[in-house]
Parts: structure tokens; sequence; C-alpha cells
């Protein structure tokens, strides 16, 4: 289990100490941002927190922000987001300088890939209910382990593109072999832009420069 001393995170590094073998995976630099600032931000007393519950017990049990189960105070928490994401650049992209429409969904985003849900029938009063599909207006949330086994690849450099189980799939068989004039070299596939020596190939159209890309049709 992993020890729940929450005390000790006082910087990113800390937080990255204690976030990463929780989440057992290696948290991209833009990712561990944004959740150390969630973090702190959960633990303001202005942001319509009303429980923030540990499961002491069986301390994997908790999402990597410090909770088993959260209740929060609507629409007091949703316009806390709100603010809280327009303020910080970090969540507006690549170029950080454009407004999101949708806010709250970056947060309801990077919260699936730690782990945590809300909670079905738990949404704030329905006369401040800022849209049907802002799932930063429920009342209560709650980690699932198996919400973050299945999202958590999201949160590595490149998960996003290769996908829940990463590069380490086991590649077709026969594998595709490059052929030089003077001989047959084989090589392995790994995605559309490898090179072998300086020599580009196109896997699916099975033509490369240079030379001619064997692809035997399967399946």
């Amino acid at each position: 289990p992993v020890a729940q001393d929450l005390s000790v995170i006082i910087d990113v590094e800390s937080f990255k100490r204690y976030a990463e073998p929780l989440a057992d995976v290696a948290i991209k630099s833009t990712a561990l941002m944004r959740l150390y600032m969630l973090f702190q931000f959960l633990r303001r007393s202005d942001v319509g927190i009303k429980l923030n519950q540990l499961d002491a017990d069986y301390p994997n049990n908790n999402c990597i922000l410090g909770f088993h189960k959260l209740e929060v105070e609507q629409p007091t928490f949703n316009l806390k987001v709100r603010e809280f994401v327009n303020n910080n650049k970090i969540w507006h992209g690549i170029s950080r300088n454009r407004d999101l429409k949708k806010p709250t969904w970056v947060v309801y985003e990077l919260l699936r890939q730690i782990g945590v849900r809300p909670q079905k029938h738990c949404r704030g009063p329905k006369e401040h209910d800022p849209d049907p599909k802002d799932f930063m207006y429920a009342t209560r949330y709650a980690f699932c382990k198996e919400t973050l086994i299945k999202n958590r690849h999201r949160l590595q450099v490149d998960g996003i593109a290769r996908g829940r189980h990463g590069r380490n799939d086991p590649l077709p068989s026969p594998l595709p072999h490059y052929t030089h004039e003077d001989g047959h070299v084989p090589f392995h596939a790994v995605d559309m832009s490898s090179a072998v020596g300086g020599v580009h190939y196109m896997p699916v159209v099975g033509v490369a420069m240079g030379g001619v890309a064997e692809w035997p049709m399967h399946q």
C-alpha cells in the first residue's frame, strides 16, 4: 500500500513522488502540474468542499488527489472550477492564449484519467444547472480503481497516441522486411514513421524509398 501522509506534499516534486506510485504510471509534466494545482485547489476553504473522505484501511483505494469520496456544494464548486481553469493558462492547451468554451471539461477529463467519476443521480440544484453534460456539476465524486486502470495511460507521454496497452502490444506476424539490392535485411515495424538505416517505409502501403517493402497479407 502507498502511504497517505498528504502533509509531506509541499511542491510538485513531492506530489510526483506521492502520485506516481499510486497511479502506477510515469505522469507527463503538463498533467502532473495540472494535478498538483487541482490537489491544492481541493484544499481551499472557499471552493465548496463538504466532505473529503480517505479510505484509511486500504490506501490504494484512494485517488492521487487524496480522497476516496468527495462531496461538494453546488453551484459553488462548479463556479469555482470554472474560475480556477479560466485563471490558469496551463489548462488552455499548447498556445495557452485562448479561452475554453467548456472550462470544466478539462478538469473532468483529468479526473477520469486518475479514476475519479461523478456518482449517478447526484447533480446540484436544477435552477443553477449550467449544462446537463457538465459533469463537474455533480455533488458527489468517487474513486474507482477500474476506471483508473482503463484511463491512466493517458497520463503518460504519448499515452493518448499509443493507446491503453502502449507499444508493448504484440506486433502482427509475419513482420515486414526491407529488401536491399544486395540482400534481405529484416526489421521490425513500430509505427508509420519508422526508419531503418535512413530508409523510411509505409507498412500499410507496402512501399519503401530505395527498395521493396514486403508486407505479406494476412488476417
